[in-house]
């Protein structure tokens, strides 16, 4: 359990690290940089709560956050910065996330992982909106409230319902 904790932690020190590193995300370059520094943290604790390879887990999580929050950024800049960006932002993030996650061999089997992370990128942001953060704020990801829901989200995906049923035996769990 410690790790899917140390997971949830890593979403607010990861967006705390990259804000005070570049700032509220203004434009396409800081969100690429900011989205590289926030993506180290969540990267290296997902990958060690879920038991993934540190390196390409660490790596694929922190291009991609950078790269998905960057396009996001741009494509949203149609809109003024409210609700609406920022839920554009989480959805374009999490499918460059769950796509590089994807490439690199997710938990679960692979046809469910990108959607399934993007649903949680986008639940994740939307508690954090309504509870915590205001998008004006110019984060590059959600707090402790949206890490929570987004780590609830993977952790019952990862254990109990799409799980690779080869780790069942080693790990203890039942066989269903």
């Amino acid at each position: 359990m410690l790790r899917w904790v140390a997971f949830g932690a890593s979403f607010p020190v990861g967006g705390f690290v990259a804000h005070l590193a570049v700032g509220p995300v203004r434009d396409a370059g800081g969100a690429f940089a900011a989205g590289l520094i926030a993506g180290l943290p969540i990267g290296l604790a997902g990958a060690w709560a879920m038991r993934r390879s540190i390196a390409s887990w660490t790596l694929a999580t922190s291009l991609a956050l950078g790269a998905g929050h960057a396009v996001g950024t741009v494509a949203a800049a149609v809109f003024p910065v409210d609700v609406l960006h920022a839920m554009l932002v989480a959805g374009i993030s999490g499918v460059f996330v769950g796509t590089a996650q994807t490439l690199v061999g997710p938990p679960t089997r692979r046809l469910h992982w990108l959607p399934l992370v993007t649903a949680g990128w986008i639940a994740g942001w939307a508690t954090s909106l309504v509870l915590a953060l205001s998008p004006s704020d110019g984060y590059v990801v959600f707090g402790w409230t949206g890490g929570t829901i987004f780590v609830i989200v993977m952790l019952v995906a990862v254990k109990w319902m799409w799980v690779d049923r080869s780790d069942e035996a080693e790990e203890g769990l039942p066989a269903r």
